[in-house]
């Protein structure tokens, strides 16, 4: 998928940007929710919490682990968004999120590297993994 063209002119177009906006954040969902770029996956339609007839369970946000406004942040907020460290480790091991954000390599660091050991350990010892909150969502059946 990446080394698509369409794929590649987005990453340049992001990187562009990239001292004000976080390309690496973008370039997933630029690709997830366009389906006339043509990535494997890709959302055929954007349903939105507020449009009539759409069942709410069905579009949570799955993506992102992300605490705003420094609701149970345990740690220090920056524009808004707790900076995750090592004291976020066990909500982060529950957490259905696929992805973290936001950790700061210069802020308890410790914390990304547990995370990665982690993640590490449960690739090469699994354990049960259920989808069953990722296989409701319309973007896992409405898809290409």
């Amino acid at each position: 998928m990446l080394s698509d063209p369409k794929a590649k002119e987005i990453i340049r177009a992001l990187q562009t940007h990239a001292s004000s906006k976080c390309p690496d954040e973008q370039l997933f969902a630029t690709l997830a929710y366009n389906p006339h770029l043509g990535a494997p996956g890709a959302c055929l339609r954007v349903h939105e919490r507020d449009d009539e007839g759409v069942d709410v369970s069905r579009v949570q946000n799955l993506i992102r682990y992300k605490k705003w406004n420094g609701k149970d942040c345990p740690t220090k907020t920056r524009r808004s968004i707790c900076i995750l460290g090592s004291m976020s480790l066990s909500s982060l091991k529950q957490a259905q999120e696929l992805f973290a954000n936001k950790f700061h390599e210069d802020y308890y660091p410790e914390g990304y590297d547990c995370l990665e050991l982690y993640l590490f350990e449960r690739t090469y010892n699994p354990q049960p993994f259920d989808t069953t909150p990722y296989a409701s969502l319309y973007c896992s059946q409405e898809h290409l």
